[in-house]
């Protein structure tokens, strides 16, 4: 959980790891590894939209997982992404 509370409670006698979110590059980076596994970068069609949908994931590391992991099984046209 990110809710620091939650984590206390879960277990009195331990102390939680507290993760820090991603920055955008770090986050630019995973989306590519899974919407285009494989590729060293993103095409230039899609490098716009993908800057836009890292700033909504805001930094939350499953967010840019699972979203680039959906993205992978669309065609890889703009349209499809959009």
């Amino acid at each position: 959980t990110r809710i620091w509370e939650v984590a206390l409670h879960a277990d009195g006698h331990s102390h939680p790891h507290q993760l820090r979110p991603l920055n955008q590059d770090e986050s630019f980076a995973l989306l590519r590894s899974k919407a285009f596994p494989g590729a060293s970068v993103i095409p230039s069609e899609f490098e716009e939209l993908a800057k836009e949908i890292v700033v909504k994931c805001e930094g939350l590391p499953l967010a840019v997982v699972v979203i680039g992991g959906l993205l992978s099984r669309k065609l890889k046209s703009s349209g499809e992404w959009a």
